[in-house]
């Protein structure tokens, strides 16, 4: 008769990408920036992120400081968002940082089950407006998690 079940952490057992994925999204409830991350306009057509590192979903990510290139607009005035899509089927760049401009915002995929279906999701860092000549009005809204430990103290003052 097969085993039936694997016991993942015991000695000479192997814990994956997946086992650590599913255990850090239930101990951090939210996605977002452990620290660094910070996007700001360099020039009239490119972002900036400072390096740092952050988790959605239970998949941690660092970030290299980057400058990031933005197309302007040919006419008018257009939204854009700065982005990480994660596509876990995606083997060669399973995390890039990307970038949307248009009329409107493209609507970006959230998948909590992520880790479960090796599916896509994504995270918006900032939006801004991009003109004929620059980028303008850029918003972070990327938020910073809360450690563990605060998310406890929190809980145990809401009990008393």
């Amino acid at each position: 008769m097969a085993n039936e079940i694997k016991l993942v952490t015991y000695a000479n057992s192997e814990v994956t990408p997946q086992n650590d994925a599913v255990l850090t999204d239930l101990e951090i409830l939210e996605n977002g920036i452990i620290f660094g991350c910070e996007v700001t306009i360099k020039n009239v057509s490119t972002l900036h992120i400072n390096s740092g590192m952050g988790v959605i979903y239970g998949r941690e990510f660092e970030i290299v400081d980057s400058d990031i290139p933005v197309s302007l607009s040919s006419s008018g005035t257009l939204l854009g968002q700065l982005y990480i899509h994660i596509d876990l089927a995606n083997t060669s760049e399973p995390a890039q940082l990307l970038v949307d401009t248009g009329n409107s915002l493209t609507p970006l995929v959230d998948d909590p089950t992520i880790n479960i279906t090796t599916g896509i999701t994504e995270y918006q860092l900032a939006t801004f407006n991009v003109s004929t000549a620059t980028i303008s009005d850029l918003v972070v809204t990327a938020t910073e998690i809360e450690g563990i430990q605060e998310a406890t103290e929190a809980e145990i003052i809401a009990l008393e």
